[in-house]
């Protein structure tokens, strides 16, 4: 996700950057905090999703690890090293 797509999912749900009518350095240094914050929050909230993901191909490996084809476990190990590699890539 980018900057500007997380800010525009922030304001659609109700957050708001204040928007005086003096335009003052203090204002914009508001606004700058306000949305680097969202920012950062936005980018956790993600990394906590893509390690569940990953962690459900993680448990289906080595629940069928036994019994799975050795494609089958390779494409899911692949697969949770590929959901976790998204987070390097922000």
């Amino acid at each position: 996700m980018t900057r500007e797509e997380i800010l525009r999912m922030a304001q659609s749900v109700g957050f708001y950057l204040i928007d005086f009518i003096d335009g003052d350095s203090v204002t914009e240094q508001i606004e700058a905090e306000t949305s680097e914050a969202i920012y950062k929050f936005a980018h956790l909230v993600a990394a906590v999703e893509r390690e569940a993901c990953a962690g459900l191909c993680d448990e289906l490996v080595e629940r069928n690890r036994a019994d799975a084809h050795v494609a089958w476990v390779l494409g899911n190990s692949q697969c949770a090293d590929a959901i976790r590699a998204r987070g390097e890539q922000a």
